[in-house]
C-alpha cells in the first residue's frame, strides 16, 4: 500500500507512524507478551533451530526480544529502500517512542521502554540510515519541571544520535500552553551543548494546539491561569511572539525579540539527497524453487578495485526477511559480493556481483541453487544469471549438448537445429521450445520466450535421447551488455556515432584487438569539436520490458548521462539498443566504467576510453 503511494503519486514525504508492537505492560526483567501469533513463534524457533512443536518463548527471553525488534526494523528498511528506489529524492521519517525519561547512557538504551517494551530500536535505524527524519513524540509539559527535564533529556539524546541523517523533534503542542510550546521550539531548534541540531519541530495535533493551564508558570507574568486558545492563537504566537490583538505576551520579547517563525520556514537540505555519495542494494534471497529464504544471514562485502572510498561503508551483516528481503545501506559505489547464509547451511556466494551507484538503490536477487547442473543458463550478454527476461538472448553451457555446430541461417528462427531443442517450462507449467541462434557441443545460444511466465523455471536441452536441464528465474528486465570479448566485461561490443555540427555522421568502434593480452580492449574515443556530439550506442538484451526511459539510468566515469534511447535494436531477434550521448566532460578522462541501471538492476559494468 506504501509503495503504491510512493509510485502513483507525486509524494515529497512518506512518515511511518506506530511502527512497533502494541504498548503492552510488562517490565524490563518480566518481558511483555506481544507478537505471540503461530506464524511469528513457528519462524523464531526455525530460526533458532529448537524442535517442531516446542512451546513458545518466555516473555522475557532475550532472542525473542530481539527476534521481535528485527522484525520491526526489517520492515521500516524494506518500506525505506524500495521508496527510495522509486523516488530517490523522497524524505522517509517516523514517529518515535519516547517514554518517560531519556537514557542516560548509550547501553542504557537498552533499558528505554522503545527498545524492551514495543521493540522500536530506533537508536539502530538511525545509525543504519533507514530513515531520512527520526521524530521522536517527546511529548512532556514544559509547565512541569519533572517533565521538562525528560523532555531535555530526549531532545539531546535524540540531537546527539541523528548519525549521517536528520532529526526534528516532536513536541506535545496539546499538553503545553502556547508559552510552553514557545519554549520548546526555541530548544528544540537551538544547538546543544555538543554542537548538534534538529532540522525542525513538529507539532502534535493542529487539531488541538494548546492546553489550559492552572497557574501557569510560564504565563506572562507567571502564575496566571491561561485558558485554551483557538489556532489562531497558537499561530501568531509562532510567529509574532503574542497574541492575535497584540495584548497577550506568548513569551519573554526581551530574550526573544525575533519571533520564533518570523519568517517561512525553508524545507531542510539533506546532502545525502542532493549531492549523494553513497549507494544502496536490495533483492530477495531465494531458493531453487522460488521460494523465499527466511532469516538467512546477508554479508555485502565491497570487491577490492585499488581504490580507498571516502565514504560510505564496504561491508556489512543483514539478514533476509520472511519474505528473503535484504537489504544494505549507505555502501561505497563499487561492485559487492552478497552471500547468503540460510540457517543451518554453508554460504552460499552468487558468480555475479552487485553493482553500487551513488545516489541509487541497485537491485541484486540471490538463488541459492548447489545443484549439480547439466546445463547452465546465463544472460549471452553479461554472461550472470540465473535471472533472465523474455525476449532476451540467452547462452547455455553444458557437455555434449549438440553433436555439432550449426547456426541458424532462416527467420524466424527455427526451434530445431539437427537433433537439438531447447525448451522452458515455467512457473504457470506451460511449455515452450525455444528459437535457435546455434547450437554446439558445449554451448546453445536460444532466445528465452516471450510469453515466458514470472517465476521459477526449467531449461532442457534435448539431444536425440539425451536431455540436459537447469533451472533459472524469469524476471521482467535482467540488463546484459555484450562486450567485445564476449564474456561480459571490459570494452563493450558498441559504436560511437559522431555527428558534426553541419550534420554529418561518423562511426567508429570504440575496441580494438591488443595481440599482446590477445583480448579486445578499449579504444580512444574522439569527441571531435565544440559544437559536435557524440553518442555512445551499446547493444544489449534483457531491457526491452522496462517500465519507462525514465526507469534507465546510467553513469560514464561516475557522470550521469542522459539515456536518448533504450529499447529493442529492431534488426535482430532478442537484440536492445542504447543511445547514450557523450558529455564533453569526459574529455581527456581516459577509461572509465559505463554504470548502467534499468528498473533500479544494474547490468554488467563495461569499460570506454575517451580521448
Amino acid at each position: 500500500m506504501l509503495l503504491h503511494l510512493v509510485r502513483n503519486y507525486d509524494l515529497d514525504g512518506l512518515h511511518l507512524d506506530r511502527i512497533r508492537y502494541p504498548d503492552i505492560a510488562g517490565t524490563l526483567a518480566s518481558g511483555v507478551s506481544s507478537g505471540y501469533n503461530e506464524t511469528n513463534v513457528a519462524r523464531f524457533q526455525q530460526r533458532h533451530g529448537l524442535p517442531i512443536g516446542a512451546g513458545p518463548p518466555a516473555a522475557n527471553d532475550p532472542r525473542w526480544s530481539q527476534w521481535r525488534r528485527d522484525q520491526v526494523t526489517s520492515f521500516v528498511r524494506r518500506v525505506y529502500l524500495n521508496a527510495i528506489a522509486i523516488r530517490p529524492r523522497l524524505r522517509v521519517s517516523a514517529a518515535l517512542i519516547a517514554y518517560g525519561g531519556g537514557p542516560a547512557s548509550e547501553a542504557d538504551w537498552n533499558n528505554a521502554e522503545a527498545y524492551w517494551r514495543v521493540f522500536q530500536d530506533w537508536r539502530a535505524w538511525t545509525e543504519e540510515g533507514i530513515l531520512d527524519f527520526a521524530i521522536p513524540m517527546d511529548y512532556k509539559r514544559d509547565h512541569v519541571a519533572a517533565q521538562l527535564a525528560q523532555f531535555d533529556f530526549w531532545m539531546n539524546w535524540t540531537k546527539n544520535h541523528a548519525y549521517s541523517r536528520a532529526v526534528m523533534m516532536g513536541t506535545a503542542a496539546y499538553l503545553n500552553s502556547i508559552e510552553g510550546t514557545l519554549r520548546q521550539t526555541r530548544r528544540s531548534l537551538a544547538a546543544n551543548a555538543q554542537g548538534n541540531r534538529a532540522e525542525g519541530v513538529v507539532f502534535f495535533s493542529h487539531a488541538v494546539t494548546n492546553e489550559a493551564v492552572t497557574a501557569n508558570p510560564l504565563s506572562f507574568p507567571a502564575g496566571r491561569d491561561t485558558p485554551r486558545r483557538v489556532f489562531a492563537e497558537f499561530a501568531a504566537g509562532l510567529t509574532t511572539g503574542k497574541s492575535v490583538d497584540g495584548a497577550t505576551v506568548y513569551e519573554d520579547l526581551a530574550a526573544n525579540p525575533m519571533p520564533v517563525f518570523a519568517e517561512r520556514a525553508a524545507s531542510p537540505v539533506l546532502p545525502w539527497k542532493t549531492n549523494p555519495t553513497v549507494g544502496h542494494v536490495m533483492g530477495i534471497a531465494r531458493r531453487r524453487d522460488g521460494g523465499a529464504i527466511d532469516s538467512a544471514e546477508v554479508k555485502i562485502v565491497r570487491v577490492e578495485d585499488g581504490t580507498t572510498p571516502a565514504n560510505g561503508r564496504v561491508s556489512l551483516t543483514t539478514a533476509t526477511d520472511g519474505n528473503g528481503f535484504y537489504g544494505g545501506v549507505d555502501l561505497a559505489p563499487g561492485r559487492y559480493r552478497v552471500s547468503v547464509q540460510a540457517v543451518g547451511e554453508p554460504a552460499f556466494t552468487p558468480v555475479c556481483v552487485a553493482t553500487v551507484i551513488a545516489g541509487q538503490v541497485s537491485a541484486f536477487d540471490v538463488i541459492v541453487d548447489r545443484a549439480m547442473q547439466s546445463a547452465i543458463s546465463v544472460s549471452a550478454g553479461s554472461y550472470c544469471g540465473p535471472q533472465l527476461a523474455p525476449g532476451s538472448i540467452i547462452a547455455a553451457f553444458g557437455t555434449g549438448l549438440a553433436a555439432d555446430l550449426q547456426i541458424a541461417t532462416t527467420t524466424p528462427l527455427p526451434t530445431m537445429l539437427g537433433a537439438t531443442s531447447v525448451k522452458l517450462r515455467d512457473s504457470a507449467n506451460v511449455e515452450r521450445l525455444s528459437p535457435l541462434f546455434f547450437v554446439s557441443p558445449g554451448q546453445i545460444n536460444y532466445l528465452l520466450p516471450e510469453q515466458a511466465a514470472p517465476g521459477p523455471a526449467t531449461v532442457t536441452v534435448l539431444n536425440g535421447g539425451n536431455q540436459f536441464s537447469g533451472p533459472i528465474q524469469v524476471v521482467r528486465v535482467a540488463p546484459a551488455i555484450f562486450t567485445a570479448n564476449a564474456d561480459g566485461s571490459g570494452a563493450p561490443a558498441a559504436i560511437a556515432l559522431r555527428v558534426l555540427a553541419g550534420g554529418t555522421q561518423m562511426t567508429e568502434p570504440v575496441a580494438q584487438f591488443n595481440p599482446m593480452s590477445n583480448r579486445f580492449v578499449p579504444r580512444p574515443i574522439d569527441l571531435g569539436a565544440e559544437g559536435d556530439q557524440t553518442f555512445l550506442i551499446l547493444f544489449a538484451t534483457g531491457l526491452r520490458e522496462r517500465s519507462s526511459l525514465a526507469g534507465v539510468a546510467a553513469r560514464i566515469g561516475g557522470l550521469p548521462v542522459e539515456v536518448a534511447y533504450a529499447g529493442p535494436q529492431g534488426g535482430l531477434v532478442g537484440l536492445d539498443q542504447l543511445n547514450l550521448p557523450l558529455p564533453r566532460a569526459l574529455a581527456g578522462r581516459g577509461e572509465v566504467e559505463v554504470v548502467l541501471l534499468v528498473d533500479n538492476y544494474p547490468a554488467n559494468v563495461v569499460r570506454i576510453n575517451v580521448k
